[in-house]
């Protein structure tokens, strides 16, 4: 298996049509495997995975009881991932999933090398880079390492990455710390560009204004200052 891109999904029965939807055109012709992690919904998202991928083999389902934050589901999905690239992309459609093909196209003829893809994101709002852009600053000085768009998704990188981490965070600060161990081992980043649309389909479960913002804000100044202590259960 050369790809496994892990989905969590927290009350996202609305997308999950047009997200399997959009797997499936992505899987065609390729050596690939998707990971829905149903993350401890509250609404029918586990019964509208199983309805919708009924027979498809190429896509797995885990189901999470309870939720424990957003890096505790794709970690048990990367649990199950057979790739030898894993990665991972949200399940809110905000980024297109047929953009990780831009990320496949770099993957091309490179392999046995240390490698992560990440996105880069554009056409945001100033209010979303300036947060992206304050947030990148105070990393790259706590980490003593240069980290730009954290929070950007997709990524996939080598297995190898995943297979010599054994802590890793729960919450949000999960990108940060994939990326920061990606730069610490000398692991070659890639970025390559990704669209960013609106959500079109249920709600946002940390961005919903300014203020969530804020708290998430101060949510990741706090679990970088832990993870430089190396306290990586954020």
């Amino acid at each position: 298996m050369r790809y496994s891109i892990v989905i969590p999904c927290y009350n996202e029965e609305e997308n999950l049509p047009r997200l399997i939807e959009t797997v499936q055109e992505l899987a065609e012709g390729k050596d690939i495997e998707f990971i829905l992690v149903e993350n401890g919904s509250k609404d029918n998202s586990y019964e509208v995975m199983q309805s919708l991928t009924d027979g498809i083999s190429y896509i797995k389902i885990v189901k999470v009881e309870i939720n424990q934050g957003l890096g505790y589901g794709i970690h048990q999905g990367i649990l199950h991932a057979q790739g030898d690239y894993i990665g991972w992309i949200h399940a809110d459609m905000q980024t297109p999933v047929l953009d990780i093909e831009q990320l496949f196209h770099y993957l091309k003829n490179r392999e046995g090398k240390n490698i992560m893809v990440k996105a880069r994101r554009h056409n945001r709002s100033s209010i979303d880079d300036f947060f992206t852009n304050c947030m990148a600053l105070y990393c790259s000085m706590v980490f003593r390492l240069f980290l730009y768009d954290i929070q950007a998704v997709p990524v996939i990188a080598s297995r190898s990455l995943f297979d010599e981490m054994t802590d890793m965070p729960d919450g949000f600060a999960f990108d940060m710390f994939v990326y920061w161990q990606a730069r610490k081992r000398n692991y070659y980043v890639k970025r390559v560009p990704v669209r960013i649309f609106k959500r079109e389909k249920g709600n946002s479960s940390w961005n919903s204004g300014l203020n969530a913002r804020i708290r998430l804000s101060r949510y990741m100044i706090k679990a970088a200052s832990k993870m430089a202590k190396g306290f990586f259960r954020v």
